[in-house]
């Protein structure tokens, strides 16, 4: 409807696992460093930015609470400076 299906591409999210991968110790690193008392049971999900209203944080505390109410261990890791808009 109005495009030419075979100028459509499918891009898939991936990760580079020659770049990206666990690197050993890693988790009681962080727990040493920063305290964080990890679980080896809980998902850790680190949140890299700051605070602004386009972030849209509301929305991201609100799945989280889901997660929780589903019964998913996770500690949420908030990395990176303040700032408030």
């Amino acid at each position: 409807a109005g495009f030419d299906p075979g100028r459509v591409a499918t891009v898939h999210e991936g990760v580079d696992g020659d770049r990206f991968r666990p690197i050993p110790g890693a988790r009681e690193e962080l727990d040493r460093r920063y305290g964080l008392a990890l679980d080896p049971a809980d998902h850790l999900l680190v949140y890299v930015g700051n605070e602004l209203p386009r972030k849209n944080l509301a929305t991201l505390v609100d799945a989280l609470g889901r997660l929780r109410r589903d019964g998913v261990p996770f500690r949420w890791l908030k990395v990176g400076a303040p700032q408030y808009g």
